[in-house]
């Protein structure tokens, strides 16, 4: 049996249609850039003006426990810096300050190892905490902070406002002496005193505002030592955290 004309010519299409294009190249994607995670740990601080005139000194401390503490005091107006407490991450190379679950600030890493603070708006002013330190000393600077104590089972404990973590403590703090009488004659007994006046029973909250710092002492259990806050004077009642 023969094929029509008609059929070979549309074969003879078809084949033609279907051959091969020229060939291209193959586009292989380059490797993505690997990015080292910047080191945030250390201490820092600096100085921005707020408005009007008014200056305030800010230092903080990004601890390798993914915790930090960030101190404001304003210069003229302030004895004591206020000390807030929270905790930080690194968001793709960018330093983020949360206290709760409100983000309190961001930052970036400039040079010698300074922060930026990363504005979230346009027009807002960046300030700058240079690198002071890897690591801080046995003590961290006084600071007035917010928190909840608690005695219980002859425990004490202290919680920052905004914090995840509950310190142990204890009242008094060793500010040195003058003509051998004690600078701070706040003690622990002052401490508990305040603390039964304050509450209906050992193991009740107290919602307070204390003169700190951050010390090592002895370890509550066994050997060794502890991280404690140590409170040179109670301020007065905080009402709870904002």
């Amino acid at each position: 049996m023969h094929r029509s004309i008609p059929a070979i010519v549309l074969m003879c299409l078809f084949g033609c249609s279907s051959a091969p294009g020229p060939k291209e190249e193959a586009t292989i994607p380059s490797a993505p850039e690997v990015t080292e995670p910047r080191s945030w740990t250390g201490y820092y601080s600096g100085s921005s003006s707020i408005g009007d005139g008014t200056v305030e000194e800010v230092a903080m401390w990004v601890r390798a426990d993914s915790t930090f503490i960030l101190q404001r005091k304003i210069i003229g107006q302030d004895s004591v810096p206020t000390g807030t407490f929270g905790r930080w991450h690194d968001a793709t190379n960018v330093l983020e300050l949360g206290t709760g679950e409100t983000l309190a600030a961001r930052y970036t890493q400039g040079e010698n190892g300074s922060l930026r603070s990363h504005p979230e708006l346009p027009g807002q002013p960046v300030s700058v905490l240079d690198k002071f330190a890897d690591a801080i000393g046995d003590a961290v600077p006084r600071m007035r902070v917010s928190g909840t104590y608690v005695l219980a089972d002859d425990a004490q404990s202290f919680k920052p406002c905004g914090s995840t973590y509950t310190w142990p403590c204890v009242g008094g703090m060793d500010t040195g002496e003058e003509d051998g009488e004690s600078l701070n004659p706040f003690t622990n007994e002052d401490m508990l005193t305040a603390y039964r006046k304050a509450v209906k029973k050992d193991g009740d909250t107290w919602e307070v505002m204390v003169i700190c710092t951050l010390g090592m002492g002895p370890a509550m259990e066994g050997t060794g030592t502890d991280e404690y806050l140590f409170i040179e004077s109670v301020t007065g009642d905080s009402h709870g955290c904002p």
